[in-house]
């Protein structure tokens, strides 16, 4: 187990940058799997969202929302699983715009990666 794993005790901690990212959440289906901080609890109406997310195969950049005053992006993962990022609600839109697209384009870059990785 890393440093980082034993500190925060949660691989969503490396998502929650205290500047953008308030809070992250992991969910199969609708069901909340785990949570980070520990303290944190989603809104009902997000898990709904988010299985409509994980069948719904759309582009990344569709997945930007602002639900009850606060903005969320929401990562599509494999088998079902999706991750949840709450924003800090004070930040203006174009700066949500910019860190999601910031989002793809490393998202897709790591995809790349582990795809040329696998090929070897």
């Amino acid at each position: 187990m890393s440093d980082t794993m034993k500190y925060c005790g949660s691989a969503l901690c490396l998502l929650v940058d205290g500047e953008v990212v308030q809070a992250a959440a992991l969910y199969e289906g609708l069901k909340l799997i785990e949570t980070y901080p520990p303290s944190y609890k989603p809104d009902e109406y997000i898990g709904v969202f988010c299985l409509l997310a994980s069948i719904a195969l759309k582009p990344l950049e569709e997945y930007i929302t602002l639900k009850k005053g606060l903005w969320y992006t929401i990562i599509p993962l494999m088998r079902n699983k999706v991750i949840v990022l709450q924003l800090y609600k004070y930040i203006d839109p174009s700066s949500v715009v910019n860190y999601a697209e910031n989002l793809v384009k490393s998202l897709k870059e790591l995809a790349s990666k582990s795809k040329e990785l696998l090929a070897i």
